[in-house]
């Protein structure tokens, strides 16, 4: 598989295997983690409600109740998916300004008027993604990292 391949391969597994995995749970228990595992020569956390421990340090998490967490990959091609729910006002701004804080520079922004936004962003070592919701009272913000594509 080439690296580009994998780069954009990866990523798409990991926010189909978390955003499907609450679907799934359950009595018939959760056969996306197996899956994903079959495909990934099982390097795969799917499913958890905290922030993984090896989760990059430098990236900002806007404070919530972590609905979703899990990883793939492993060493240096290692993926997260973090879903964050925050109450109150919408946490773009914040989270713009504390990306720049911490030194990413955000390459894409997408809004979705006053439903959310899309940020895409890099430093040194990390690209994201991050995806803010509006959903009923409270904002969904999910983060996808993964390596930096350049160095």
């Amino acid at each position: 598989m080439s690296k580009l391949s994998r780069t954009i391969s990866i990523p798409l597994a990991v926010v189909l295997a978390l955003g499907t995995a609450p679907l799934l749970t359950g009595c018939f228990g959760n056969p996306i983690q197996n899956l994903v595992k079959g495909a990934t020569g099982g390097q795969v956390d799917v499913g958890g409600t905290s922030i993984p421990a090896d989760f990059p340090k430098n990236v900002p998490v806007l404070d919530g109740k972590v609905v979703l967490a899990g990883a793939i990959g492993k060493g240096a091609d290692k993926v997260w998916n973090v879903t964050v729910q925050v109450t109150g006002a919408d946490p773009s701004a914040d989270l713009e300004a504390k990306l720049k804080s911490a030194g990413f520079k955000e390459t894409a922004v997408t809004p979705n008027g006053t439903a959310g936004k899309s940020i895409v962003a890099a430093d040194d070592t990390h690209s994201l993604l991050v995806v803010i919701a509006k959903d009923k009272d409270a904002w969904v913000v999910s983060y996808s990292v993964g390596p930096a594509t350049s160095k």
